[in-house]
């Protein structure tokens, strides 16, 4: 069986769009992967990143780079560029 969930190099930054455009990095570079089965931590300091992963995992933050496979019952998805309807089916 697959690995069900594999981040690879994931990077996510936010505009400021009234401060000039200022773009601010708040995760680049992030991988692991979970087996099935596992449990995992999202350890770090306050501001680390660790909620715009979560929130890029669920959907709710789009992802800048990199991908998010997950294990589907029909196959492999990336949700960093899976449509609406086909990540939630």
């Amino acid at each position: 069986m697959a690995t069900p969930l594999v981040v690879s190099d994931v990077a996510k930054s936010f505009t400021m769009h009234l401060r000039d455009g200022i773009k601010l990095p708040v995760v680049t570079g992030v991988s692991f992967s979970i087996r099935a089965g596992e449990c995992a931590v999202l350890g770090g300091p306050s501001g680390a990143g660790k909620s715009s992963i979560l929130k890029m995992l669920y959907g709710n933050y789009a992802v800048d780079e990199g991908q998010i496979i997950v294990q589907h019952e029909d196959g492999l998805i990336d949700l960093a560029t899976a449509s609406r309807r086909t990540a939630s089916t």
